[in-house]
C-alpha cells in the first residue's frame, strides 16, 4: 500500500507522517510539504490514499485532489485541515475523508474503517483498526515496505518534498485560525484544568509577549466580579497547572513570570504559531480567512485587527 502526505507546514507535516507510520507501519509513505513538486512527481496511478492539507500555498487540496482522481478514479482522498467550512466541497469531490487537525492515530483509524474504495487485500484490517496488517503471505512490495518502514522509523520521519529539512525538535504548536488547539508533537495538549488553563495559554498567545496582570486574566477568564479572593486562588492554579503541563515536555520557559504577571515568550524557536507567522508575513504563513480563536468572544478584538490587515473587513 502506498500513501501520500501532502501539508505545507513542515512541523504539521512531520506529525502526519509519523501518525501514519504508527497506524499503517508496513505502508510505504511519500510525503511533501510543496503540493506544484508533488504533482510533477507522483504517479497518481500508484497511490492508494492521499492525506491532503486543503490550505497550501499554490495549488489548494481540492484542486490536486481533481487532478490525482483524474488520473486515478479509485484513489482515496482523506482532507486534513483546521477549518470546517471546506465539508461541503470534500463531499462534492467524493472524498474518502475529512479530519480536522491535529491528525491523530484515533482519528485515522477511523476513517481507515470507512474508505470509499478498497485497499490491497490485507493491508489494513478494518474490523480491527488498532491492528494494522502485514503484506500478504506470497512477500513482495508489503515486506520491502516494512523493512523500509523499519529503518525510517530509526532516523525519523523522511520528507522527500523539502530539501536540507531541519530535525525533528520538541515545539508548542498553537493553531489560532479557526478554533483554538495547542499540541506537542502533533499531539493535543491536555492540562488537569481543561477548558481554562487552555484559555489562559490561548490569551497569552494573544497578548504576544505582553505580560498580563492577574487582575487582567481574571476579567477575561470569568465573567462576573463575585468572590475575588477565590478567582485568585484559582488563577494560581490554572498558572501552575499551564507551567507544569509544559515543563513535562522541557517547555516551561515559554512562559515568562513576574510577581503578579505573567506573558509567553512569544520570539521563540521553541513556538510555532500560525498568528505569529502571519503577523511577520513569513513564507510558510497561513492564509487568514477570516478566523480567529472562534471559541473566544474576548479574541473577536484581534479578529478585527486581522481582518483590517488582510483587506477583508
Amino acid at each position: 500500500m502506498k500513501i501520500l502526505a501532502i501539508d505545507d507546514e513542515y512541523r504539521l507535516l512531520q506529525g502526519l507522517v509519523s501518525t501514519v507510520r504508527q497506524v499503517l507501519p508496513d505502508a510505504e509513505v511519500i510525503s511533501y510539504s510543496d503540493v506544484t513538486r508533488a504533482n510533477q512527481e507522483v504517479d497518481p496511478k500508484e497511490i492508494d490514499i492521499a492525506l491532503l492539507d486543503i490550505e497550501m500555498r499554490g495549488m489548494n487540496g481540492t484542486a490536486y485532489a481533481e487532478v490525482l482522481r483524474k488520473a486515478n478514479p479509485m484513489i482515496n482522498i482523506i482532507f486534513t485541515t483546521g477549518y470546517s467550512e471546506y465539508t461541503g466541497r470534500a463531499m462534492e469531490l467524493h472524498a474518502s475523508g475529512y479530519i480536522m487537525k491535529p491528525v491523530t492515530p484515533e482519528k485515522l483509524r477511523k476513517e481507515l474503517t470507512d474508505l470509499r474504495y478498497p485497499l490491497p487485500s490485507g493491508s489494513y484490517d478494518s474490523t480491527a483498526p488498532n491492528t494494522p496488517r502485514h503484506g500478504s503471505a506470497s512477500g513482495g512490495p508489503a515486506e520491502s515496505s516494512a523493512a523500509d518502514t523499519k529503518a525510517q522509523a530509526a532516523s525519523g520521519p523522511q520528507l522527500t518534498g523539502r530539501d536540507n529539512a531541519p530535525g525533528t525538535r520538541t515545539a508548542l504548536s498553537v493553531r489560532t485560525f479557526g478554533n483554538f488547539e495547542v499540541y506537542v508533537n502533533n499531539t493535543p495538549l491536555n492540562f488537569r484544568y481543561s477548558s481554562k488553563t487552555r484559555e489562559l495559554l490561548a490569551y497569552l498567545v494573544d497578548r504576544r509577549g505582553a505580560l498580563c496582570s492577574n487582575g487582567e486574566l481574571i476579567g477575561i477568564l470569568w465573567d462576573d466580579a463575585d468572590d475575588p479572593e477565590r478567582k485568585i486562588s484559582y488563577l494560581k492554579n490554572l498558572r501552575l497547572d499551564l507551567i507544569s503541563t509544559l515543563a513535562r515536555y522541557g517547555l516551561d520557559d515559554l512562559i515568562i513570570r513576574q510577581r503578579g504577571r505573567i506573558g509567553i515568550a512569544a520570539d521563540s524557536d521553541h513556538l510555532d504559531c500560525d498568528y505569529y507567522d502571519w503577523l511577520k508575513k513569513r513564507e510558510n504563513a497561513p492564509a487568514f480567512r477570516g478566523e480567529y480563536m472562534e471559541q473566544y468572544s474576548w479574541a473577536e478584538y484581534t479578529k478585527g485587527g486581522l481582518e483590517r490587515e488582510a483587506g477583508t473587513f
